[in-house]
C-alpha cells in the first residue's frame, strides 16, 4: 500500500443529512448530455446544497439551453476578458453557479477553477462531487458515497456503460512506469476498494483533505490530473473505489480499429498528444508528493520508450503520419510543460 503522511486526515461519521455538499460540474460542448447530467444532480436522495458549472467557453449553446431550464437568468456576453458569473437560488433551495471562462481551459482548468471557487465559498461545504459532462449520477448515488465518508476523505465510484455493462477502472498507479493499472486483487475489501488515485468522474473529496492537498493543476488541461490528484490525496487518507455502479457513463474512452484480423485500442489525435504531452509533469508532481519512490532516470527511459512504442503502433496499426507528428509534439512539449510554474 501507499505510504501516508504522518499528518493523516481523521475521519468522522456525521450524518448524511448534515453533511452539506457542492457539486463541481466541468462542461465543454456537450450539452445535451450536461443537461442529463444536471438533472441527475437536482434529484438525489442527499440533497446538494450546490452545483458549480464551469463551462470552457462552449459554442454549442449551452448557455442558452441553461436559461431555458430555467437554471441560469442572465446569458454572458459574447466577448469576455474575464470569466463570467451567474447565480441563482433554484426553487428547491439549492444554489445554481454557472461559471463561464474567458478561454477554454481544459477539463484540469475548470476542475481547478471550480474547486477553488466552491472551497472559498462562504457557505463552507463539507464535501465537493467533482463530475464530467458524460456521466450520470444515479437518485442514490451521493447518499451512498457519503455512507464511506467514515473510511476516507476521497471516495470514487464506479461506473457502468449504457448497456449496463459495469466499466472497469484502471485505479492503481504504478510507481515504475506512472502508468494506470487494475486495482490489485488484494485491494478489495467486500463493496470496495484501496486505490491510490482517483478519477473525476463522481469523485468525492472532504473540505480537510482539499485544505491540505489544494487543488488540480490546470497545466494538464485533460488527462492525468486527477490521477495525480488521487495520489496526492493517498498520502493523508486512504482513497477507496466503490464497486457497486451508481454512475452511468455515456461516452465511450476507447475507439478500436481492426488490423490483420485483430481490433487494437487507439486514443484520438487529441487525447495522444496529452498521454506524451502530460507525462513528464505527472512525475514530477508524485516525485514531489513522495520523493523515494520516483527514479526520474527510470522515467525519462521509459518515456522514450512510451514514445517508441506509440509511434509504432501509429505506424503498423493506425497507419497514421498525423498521430506520429502528435506524438511527437507531446514528447517534445512534456519538458517544457513540466517546468512551467504550477498556475492554480
Amino acid at each position: 500500500m501507499t505510504e501516508k503522511n504522518s499528518d493523516t486526515l481523521p475521519v468522522s461519521s456525521p450524518s448524511v443529512t448534515d453533511q452539506a455538499v457542492c457539486a463541481v460540474l466541468v462542461t465543454y460542448n456537450r450539452k445535451g448530455l450536461l443537461i442529463e447530467t444536471i438533472t441527475g444532480l437536482l434529484i438525489q436522495s442527499a440533497a446538494l446544497k450546490k452545483i458549480l458549472l464551469v463551462d470552457n467557453q462552449s459554442s454549442d449553446g449551452t448557455a442558452e439551453i441553461l436559461q431555458e431550464k430555467g437554471w441560469l437568468d442572465s446569458l454572458p456576453p459574447t466577448s469576455l476578458d474575464e470569466n463570467f458569473h451567474a447565480r441563482k437560488n433554484l426553487d428547491n433551495g439549492m444554489e445554481f453557479h454557472y461559471i463561464r471562462s474567458c478561454r477554454n481551459i481544459g477539463g484540469a482548468g475548470g476542475f481547478s477553477l471550480g474547486l477553488k471557487t466552491a472551497f472559498e465559498d462562504r457557505a463552507r461545504y463539507d464535501h465537493f462531487w467533482l463530475m464530467d459532462d458524460d456521466v450520470e449520477p444515479d437518485e442514490t448515488a451521493l447518499e451512498y458515497q457519503l455512507g464511506f465518508t467514515d473510511l476516507s476523505c476521497c471516495i470514487t465510484p464506479s461506473k457502468r456503460a449504457l448497456d449496463g455493462e459495469i466499466l472497469e477502472w484502471y485505479g492503481w498507479l504504478d510507481l515504475k512506469t506512472l502508468r494506470e493499472k487494475p486495482i490489485p486483487s488484494d485491494h478489495f475489501q467486500g463493496d470496495l476498494a484501496f486505490v491510490n488515485m482517483t478519477c473525476f468522474e463522481g469523485m468525492l473529496v472532504s473540505r480537510e483533505l482539499v485544505a491540505k492537498i489544494g487543488y488540480p493543476d490546470a497545466r494538464f488541461f485533460i488527462y492525468g490530473d486527477d490521477v495525480v490528484y488521487g495520489y496526492q490525496a493517498s498520502q493523508f487518507t486512504r482513497p477507496i473505489y466503490l464497486t457497486r455502479p451508481t454512475f452511468v457513463k455515456k461516452l465511450k474512452k476507447k475507439n478500436f480499429k481492426k488490423r490483420y484480423g485483430s481490433y487494437f485500442p487507439f486514443a484520438s489525435m487529441n487525447l495522444a498528444y496529452f498521454l506524451m504531452r502530460n507525462y513528464l509533469l505527472k512525475a514530477k508532481m508524485i516525485k514531489r508528493a513522495t520523493p523515494s519512490k520516483i527514479n526520474m532516470s527510470r522515467v525519462y527511459l521509459y518515456h522514450f520508450y512510451y514514445l517508441i512504442k506509440q509511434v509504432t503502433k501509429a505506424i503498423l496499426i493506425e497507419r497514421s503520419l498525423k498521430k506520429i507528428g502528435r506524438l511527437l509534439k507531446g514528447f517534445r512539449d512534456s519538458f517544457s510543460i513540466a517546468n512551467h510554474d504550477e498556475v492554480n
